[in-house]
């Protein structure tokens, strides 16, 4: 059985357009989880300030996202009139989000946004990497190999 191009990129992309509403609409309904208050918060010190060295137990690539986004937000950040290290990220996400006037949901919407915008990819690169394994095998297996 042969799946046609058109009728395989349909399911990914529909699939691919489900995960990132899904994502983004559950994303509303949930307050913010543990670590995402310090990448957010780290990203956004490292974007604004060039300081990357409060999250240092988890790779760059959600920080420097969640930092670009949240920056778009423009909030009050924390004085850097002392030094925030590893041990003082949650002092600083805590007074970045909750203790500035800063609105949390408001500074939150644009890294979750990126969130699920990175769900919607990750099913779209899963599904076409396996669609092409799937057509290569059936391909293969069609020429009798």
């Amino acid at each position: 059985m042969t799946v046609s191009r058109r009728a395989a990129l349909t399911v990914i992309a529909v699939a691919a357009l489900a995960a990132g509403v899904l994502a983004h609409l559950s994303a509303g309904h949930t307050s913010a989880t543990f670590d995402e208050i310090i990448l957010v918060s780290g990203g956004l010190r490292g974007v604004t300030e060039g300081r990357w060295n409060m999250v240092t137990d988890q790779p760059p690539l959600m920080m420097y996202a969640y930092g670009i986004a949240a920056a778009a937000a423009d909030p009050v950040r924390p004085a850097e009139d002392r030094e925030w290290l590893f041990d003082h990220r949650w002092d600083y996400a805590r007074a970045l989000h909750f203790g500035l006037g800063n609105d949390a949901t408001e500074l939150l919407a644009g890294p979750r946004l990126v969130g699920a915008l990175l769900a919607a990819m990750l099913v779209a690169v899963a599904g076409a990497y396996a669609w092409w394994i799937g057509h290569s095998l059936f391909v293969y297996d069609e020429e009798g190999g």
